[in-house]
């Protein structure tokens, strides 16, 4: 179970490293009407694994009880800024694999009762396991997309 969701984690940077060819024009375009662009979509990713490894991973101890306080709004809304401002594409990518590798790594170093040990974020009982493989359906959301993008 384990290797199986980390190895699941990771793909998301095996697929953007692949993006580091893309031509800018493709980079910032919006990906369908009133939609992000593959730069604002990389930074979203990237300020979610951020916040979960600086803010959230610390507190989710077993029967720890978390409140679900951030903005969502604000928060993709900032991301979406700073895909936009002087922060070249290859360091959102960059980031965003050294984020994500910072998480697996840190997961790596749980144990199976760690993993496995339940926690509530507001009225939501999850573990670790279950907490990252939302993360990774959040991951296919969105690599969905910019292939779909892409292949246009």
């Amino acid at each position: 179970m384990k290797k199986e969701l980390l190895d699941d984690l990771l793909k998301l940077n095996v697929w953007a490293i692949k993006l580091k060819k893309l031509e800018k024009e493709r980079i910032y375009q919006p990906i369908t009407k009133n939609k992000w662009s593959i730069a604002e979509t990389i930074s979203h990713l990237m300020f979610w694994d951020r916040f979960i490894l600086e803010e959230r991973m610390p507190l989710m101890v077993p029967k720890a009880r978390l409140l679900s306080n951030v903005d969502v709004t604000e928060m993709n809304s900032k991301a979406s800024e700073y895909a936009l401002s002087e922060v070249s594409f290859e360091e959102l990518i960059d980031s965003l694999i050294d984020y994500r590798k910072k998480i697996v790594s840190m997961l790596q170093h749980k144990t199976e009762g760690e993993l496995s040990s339940s926690f509530k974020i507001n009225d939501n009982e999850l573990n670790l396991i279950t907490y990252f493989k939302g993360t990774v359906k959040h991951d296919s959301h969105h690599i969905r997309q910019i292939d779909i993008f892409l292949q246009n």
